[in-house]
C-alpha cells in the first residue's frame, strides 16, 4: 500500500465520522426541540435537577449538523449537478448566519448585561428554571463554542 492509498484510507474514515457526527448531532437537537415544542421536560434535560437545553442551543446544534452535511463532500459526489451544488452550498451558508447572528447576539446579550429578546422569541422557558440566568439564554461557553 503506498501513501496515497493510505491517506485516502484516513480520510475515508474521517469523512465517515464526520457524516455520523452531524447525523448524531440532528437527531439529538431534533429530539431536543420537540421537547420544547410539546413541552416534555425529559427531552429538554435528562434529570429534573439539570439546567434544560435552551430551545436556541437545540436549534442552533441543529443548524450547525444541517450545514455540516450539506458541505459534505461524498454527499455533493453524488448528484454531480452544479446548480444543486451551488444551492446546498448557499444554504449550508445560510445556516451558519443564523448560527453565527444567534451566538454573537447571546455573547452581546451576556457582556453588556441586556436583555434583547431572542431568548424566548420561539419557545418561552419556566421563569423558575434550575440554574438558568436568563431564561430561555444558552450558557456563554456554548454561544462561545458555536462562534468559534
Amino acid at each position: 500500500m503506498n501513501i496515497i492509498q493510505s491517506r485516502s484510507g484516513v480520510r475515508h474514515i474521517l469523512e465517515y465520522i464526520s457524516i455520523v457526527t452531524a447525523i448524531t448531532v440532528l437527531l439529538a437537537s431534533a429530539v431536543i426541540i420537540i421537547g420544547w415544542m410539546f413541552n416534555i421536560a425529559i427531552l429538554k434535560s435528562i434529570h429534573p435537577d439539570f439546567v434544560s437545553i435552551k430551545a436556541n442551543t437545540a436549534i442552533s446544534f441543529f443548524l450547525v449538523g444541517g450545514a455540516i452535511l450539506l458541505m459534505h463532500d461524498s454527499f455533493s459526489t453524488r448528484i454531480n449537478l452544479k446548480a444543486l451544488n451551488r444551492l446546498r452550498f448557499r444554504v449550508a451558508i445560510f445556516f451558519s448566519m443564523i448560527v453565527i447572528i444567534i451566538t454573537v447576539l447571546v455573547t452581546i446579550q451576556f457582556a453588556f448585561n441586556i436583555h434583547i429578546g431572542i431568548d424566548e422569541l420561539i419557545f418561552l422557558d419556566d421563569p423558575h428554571a434550575v440554574d438558568s440566568y436568563a431564561p430561555g439564554r444558552m450558557a456563554p461557553n456554548t454561544a462561545f463554542g458555536l462562534l468559534l
